[in-house]
Parts: structure tokens; C-alpha cells; sequence
């Protein structure tokens, strides 16, 4: 790119009668070469701050409603438990059960409680518990194994991984609260589709289509009532996300080029984009709801621990 933008100028000083054309292309080859170098500014995970304050794994980080709070599953004494973060005043309380995981949290919509899944009931079923009171409750009343609770921005439906009885394997179901309505919107899939999540307008879901057979976890799309949309070929990614704005889907790769590295592309399968660049080991992207910081599970010598760190300019 350099050496093109010396050529143009070089023919710009031999050649004065083609004064105009020139400066012409100098100017839209000192503009490619801004672009290029501007793809090449990967996220510089050294400015981001340790958050984690246990020597175990701390992974799945969820942002509250308002950006105020953070919370995430830290591994305690061989159980799971939920870590709320507040960014105001810099403190983290633990919400805990003896012998008891609880997995895979994310928050209501109005930010007053978190949704989980545990197996306090013998098997993984989803739960609610309220911040102030620390109150536990189902969050529905349906016999079903599910995990890994996603919402809608209006609180009205909530997608999850349910386990299909008749076909042995996890699909995505929605519930509706308000007509209690229990919805398999991915039932005729050939295999499993595993950790639905919803975009900020409520209209998308991005899930994980897993192929047993050659090992592969693609990226699939559907809009709120189960209708595919155009999915993301050959992306073997994990951990997906959204971006504050619903364009973006984020995951983690496993096997493009840059292995184990945080990717975005669009929801309409263009604009793929590598986002980091450097060897530790990444999990969980998660970015706030202005958009200007991105959580992220980190391996560090005490395990995976969470760091928040300056994303606005992606």
C-alpha cells in the first residue's frame, strides 16, 4: 500500500499537465491506505481491567439493563456462582447456594433480578432471583430441562436451550409470559441448537448449530418466530454476542486463520472483521449497552478472569 501511494505521488511531480488527475488518485489511495491501516488497529486487551476476585474461572458476563452492573459465574468451592460487579463504586457481592451451580446468568429486563440456570431440582431448569431480597422462584411453570436463558429488550418472551425428549436432543424454545405460551422454534433441525441470543430489538436470535459428526458449531440466524435467515458459513465460532446496536453478531473463532481470536460480521453475513490479535486465550464477549466497553473472559495464570475494557471504536 505504501509503495502505491509513492508511485501516485512520484507521477504527480514528473507529470504537472495531469496535475488534477493525479492529486485525484493520491488522494483516494491516502484514503485506502487510512482504511487498511485503520482494519489493522486490533483491541488492546493490555488496557482493560481485571475485575475477578476469586482464584478459579470467572466466565459469562451479562450487563445489566443501564450499564451500571455486570454480572457473571465464578467458580467457588467446586459450585457455580453468580458475581455482580458495580462499575460505580467498584464492589462485587456474591450470590450463592451450598452444593448447588448456577450457571449461564444473564438479567431481567427491568434490572431488578437475574435469570440462571441450576440444577437444584435434579436437572437444569431456569431460574429468577431478585438483587435486594435474594429470592429464588422458577422463572416459568413448564416440565422441561433448559439453560441458557436469553430475552427480549421487553421482557415479554424469553428464549433458552431446551432439551427435545422425542428427538434426544437441545433446541431453541421461546416462552411467552403473557399468553404462557411454550414455543420449539427450531424443532425441525437435525441437530442440536444451543445458546440463543437475542439481539437489542428483540427481532433476531443468533444460536449454535452443532454437527456431531465432523464436530462443527456454525452460527445460524432466525428472526423472533423461528424463521431462518441467512446464516454464517464456515464461521466454526463459539461464545456469540451482540453488539450494543444489533449489527454485529461478535464470537469467538476456532477455526478461521487467527484461531482463538474475537471476530464481528454482520448480521447480514458480510463485513467480517478480527478484532483481536495476540495470544491469551478468549471467551465470552459481552459488550455494554452504550457500546463503549466489551467484557471478556481472559486465561490468566489464576484461571479465566473477566476484564472490561474500552471498545467504542469498534
Amino acid at each position: 500500500m505504501f509503495i502505491l501511494f509513492l508511485q501516485a505521488f512520484l507521477i504527480w511531480n514528473s507529470n504537472k499537465f495531469f496535475m488534477t488527475y493525479n492529486i485525484r488518485n493520491v488522494a483516494v489511495i491516502f484514503l485506502l491506505l487510512i482504511h487498511y491501516n485503520s482494519q489493522c488497529q486490533y483491541l488492546d486487551i493490555s488496557t482493560g481491567i481485571n475485575i475477578s476476585i476469586i482464584n478459579g474461572d470467572e466466565i459469562n458476563p451479562s450487563w445489566s439493563p443501564n450499564g451500571n452492573m455486570l454480572v457473571y459465574e465464578g467458580l467457588l468451592d467446586s459450585n457455580y456462582c453468580l458475581y455482580v460487579y458495580n462499575t460505580t463504586n467498584d464492589s462485587t457481592f456474591c450470590i450463592s447456594q451450598k452444593n448447588v451451580d448456577f450457571k449461564n446468568p444473564t438479567w431481567h429486563p427491568d434490572g431488578t433480578s437475574l435469570v440462571f440456570n441450576s440444577n437444584m431440582s435434579g436437572h437444569e431448569f431456569i431460574y429468577t432471583v431478585d438483587i435486594e431480597t435474594s429470592n429464588i422462584s422458577p422463572l416459568f411453570r413448564r416440565n422441561i430441562e433448559c439453560k441458557n436463558p436469553s430475552f427480549s429488550k421487553s421482557g415479554r418472551q424469553v428464549y433458552f436451550s431446551g432439551y427435545n425428549n422425542l428427538k434426544n436432543k437441545w433446541d431453541i424454545y421461546s416462552y411467552d409470559f403473557i399468553y404462557d405460551n411454550l414455543n420449539n422454534i427450531t424443532e425441525y433441525e437435525k441437530f442440536s441448537s444451543n445458546v440463543p441470543k437475542v439481539s437489542p430489538d428483540g427481532k433476531l436470535i443468533a444460536y449454535l448449530y452443532e454437527n456431531p459428526f465432523d464436530n462443527s458449531t456454525k452460527i445460524k440466524l432466525i428472526n423472533w418466530y423461528g424463521e431462518a435467515l441467512n446464516g454464517f458459513n464456515d464461521l466454526n465460532g463459539k461464545h456469540i454476542s451482540w453488539d450494543a446496536d444489533g449489527l454485529k453478531v461478535l464470537f469467538i473463532s476456532s477455526s478461521i486463520e487467527s484461531k482463538n481470536e474475537l471476530f464481528s460480521i454482520w448480521k447480514d453475513g458480510t463485513h467480517l472483521q478480527q478484532i483481536t490479535n495476540c495470544d491469551n486465550y478468549k471467551s465470552y464477549p459481552c459488550v455494554s449497552p452504550d457500546g463503549t466497553i466489551i467484557s471478556l473472559s481472559i486465561k490468566t495464570d489464576n484461571g479465566w478472569d473477566i476484564y472490561l475494557i474500552p471498545f467504542e471504536d469498534y
